[in-house]
């Protein structure tokens, strides 16, 4: 195929919360390259993860569907894609695309490309002695001498841990990540011409997730003393279901000071505007090839990080911080100077929305999301989302003016009413009785929504036979894991 649809430039990150931008008003984070992605086209500022983890997001890109659909509720297990599934690089292919994939992708098998013809693959240090390792950005820093920086993925990773990556700036993954697309970009522009085979590439940082350790000089770009500090507090936690202080005993966040706390997210933010410089020189690379006017760019993240918010940091339950991420879209002559949308877009709808816009006809089979660009001032006006194994299952539903939230085990449930409460501290059902007659109806009304859209999905693991919420009343009250003895990845090595 030569000539024919559009580039597509998929472009993602991990773990980036989606308020950290300018666009979404952030007063403190500086992203203007993505400001102005979502100028030049649109920022989707309702965007959602429904399943909030790093594997069930990537799975849900690439098929389309919601990942507890096949099984994939949580990264415990890998995921595997279901059964005559297409994933999105083989859709693009199979209408003459030639496909790259560069960065984090966390499949499994780790090593399987998925139907990518490039495939330079970064697994965070797992792989240092994995029989088909080490990955391709371990093998690029032992060629130039820093070999041993990335490690198992142990200590650290999943850490609240603090400190300057000793790699310089030239080595570090983002940057890394951002030339070798620019390379590949330069190649396929070179074989084919500016107006020949078109491509769909994904270009997939590992950051801002943890540890938060940004090259100089992005460890100095924001003073912690001023950053802004968390919403609420471990407080916010009271009377909630025992899983908040489950995760925050596994993790001992409870030894976090708040100066810990602050220079997390003033070095989380320094990341953020790492790799907003790196969209930049992307999208200048894409001009300086003269394909800019016919390539389609995507911005978005698997999930986002509370950071500090109510007691907590990462993501896996249903805080606003933890589940909604960026989303900016630019499409050349279909998707220009719109800026702030508010329709609500969810990670299923990347995998539909990417190949419509590039003209490429959708697979037969299976698919929960829709093209977010066919209906952009409408679309549904609310979200939902499921992640964990029982017991330890989170359900929840969200429209603009309410968050509600249920965790199965003891029948602990919230509801946020956004208008009063947009920071989600205050659970209107804390005392049930005492709520509202407003917030009742919307219980049952979101509650109803969301058994619902389960049951459409064929979740039997959440849904008892007559098509309600599998609870268990009787686990009230239950204990969570005590602190571990020791907390290795807090320290600075």
């Amino acid at each position: 195929m030569s000539g024919g649809g559009l580039n597509v430039l998929l472009i993602t990150a991990d773990q980036h919360r989606g308020d950290f931008l300018g666009c979404a008003g952030h007063q403190v984070v500086r992203t203007p390259h993505l400001d102005a992605l979502g100028a030049t086209g649109a920022y989707f500022s309702h965007a959602y993860s429904p399943v909030p983890q790093c594997v069930p997001a990537r799975y849900s890109w690439l098929t389309g569907q919601v990942p507890i659909r096949f099984g994939v509720r949580s990264n415990v297990g890998g995921g595997r894609l279901p059964s005559g599934a297409v994933p999105l690089s083989l859709a693009f292919a199979r209408a003459g695309y030639a496909t790259a994939a560069i960065g984090k992708m966390h499949f499994t098998p780790w090593h399987d490309p998925h139907g990518f013809d490039t495939f330079i693959v970064s697994e965070e240090g797992r792989r240092w002695n994995d029989p088909h390792g080490p990955d391709q950005y371990q093998r690029y820093l032992q060629s130039v001498g820093w070999g041993g920086y990335e490690r198992a993925h142990g200590i650290g990773n999943n850490d609240v841990r603090t400190s300057p990556a000793p790699v310089p700036l030239e080595h570090y993954h983002t940057t890394w990540c951002a030339r070798t697309m620019e390379s590949w970009l330069r190649t396929h522009v070179q074989r084919w011409g500016p107006d020949g085979r078109p491509f769909f590439a994904w270009c997939s940082f590992t950051k801002p997730h943890s540890p938060y350790d940004p090259p100089e000089p992005y460890d100095r770009l924001y003073d912690p003393r001023t950053f802004p500090p968390p919403l609420g507090d471990a407080r916010d936690l009271e009377g909630l279901s025992p899983s908040y202080q489950e995760s925050r005993n596994r993790h001992l966040f409870s030894a976090l000071g708040p100066e810990q706390i602050q220079r997390a997210r003033a070095f989380y933010a320094g990341n953020v505007t790492l790799i907003d410089e790196m969209v930049g020189a992307l999208r200048h690379t894409l001009a300086e090839l003269g394909i800019a006017d016919r390539t389609v760019v995507c911005y978005t993240a698997d999930h986002g990080d509370l950071l500090g918010d109510h007691g907590l940091f990462f993501k896996g339950n249903y805080f606003r911080g933890s589940w909604h991420v960026p989303f900016l879209l630019y499409a050349p002559g279909k998707l220009e100077s719109l800026g702030r949308l508010e329709r609500f877009v969810t990670t299923q709808d990347l995998y539909p929305t990417l190949l419509a816009l590039a003209g490429v006809p959708l697979p037969d089979g299976c698919l929960d999301g829709g093209d977010v660009t066919a209906d952009l001032r409408g679309g549904p006006d609310i979200v939902f989302g499921s992640n964990h194994r029982a017991p330890h299952q989170i359900h929840a539903a969200r429209t603009r003016r309410w968050s509600y939230v249920v965790h199965p085990r003891g029948v602990y449930e919230e509801l946020y009413d956004l208008a009063a409460d947009p920071d989600e501290r205050h659970n209107l059902l804390a005392e049930p009785a005492a709520a509202p007659s407003e917030a009742r109806q919307a219980l049952e009304t979101l509650r109803a929504g969301l058994e619902a859209w389960l049951g459409h999905l064929g979740d039997h693991e959440s849904l008892d036979e007559a098509g309600h919420l599998r609870l268990d009343p009787q686990a009230r009250g239950w204990t969570p894991s005590p602190e571990p003895p020791t907390a290795m990845g807090l320290r600075p090595y």
